[in-house]
């Protein structure tokens, strides 16, 4: 059977930002889901999808980004959780244990890279398209 496509999550990005992740991601094979703030992301990674990795932005005024991504990490607990956002000072302080990552925008090349290394370097890398009734489309 052939393997499904990665699914990647990506919550929180404003309305452009989350237009070019999605057309990137889509270009690479991957199917997205997109959240346009903390409380749809977490709506979604509650639902019990076979998400493969997980895309918060900072820029969220509904609730807290650390916040966000650490119930993330929790509800999704395989998915690498990155950090995507034009704040490199991030970096310098370091980043929470619940974070797997974080790339700074806009380069959605290197968000791309950042997903495949880590989403490859897990076992059982990719899904079996069997009954998923749609699950995986775009």
């Amino acid at each position: 059977m052939p393997l499904a496509p990665k699914l990647v999550l990506c919550i929180g990005q404003d309305g452009s930002a989350l237009a070019s992740m999605k057309e990137a991601l889509l270009a690479e094979g991957f199917s997205v889901l997109l959240a346009r703030n903390g409380k749809e992301g977490l709506f979604l990674a509650s639902n019990k999808l076979m998400i493969d990795a997980v895309v918060v932005g900072l820029e969220m005024p509904d609730v807290n980004v650390f916040e966000v991504a650490r119930r993330v990490r929790s509800l999704v607990p395989t998915a690498p959780v990155i950090l995507y956002s034009d704040a490199p000072r991030l970096i310098l302080s370091g980043l929470p244990s619940f974070v797997t990552d974080f790339v700074t925008r806009p380069n959605v090349g290197e968000l791309v890279s950042v997903i495949e290394r880590h989403t490859n370097s897990r076992a059982g890398t990719g899904k079996q398209l069997a009954g998923t009734g749609g699950l995986h489309s775009s």
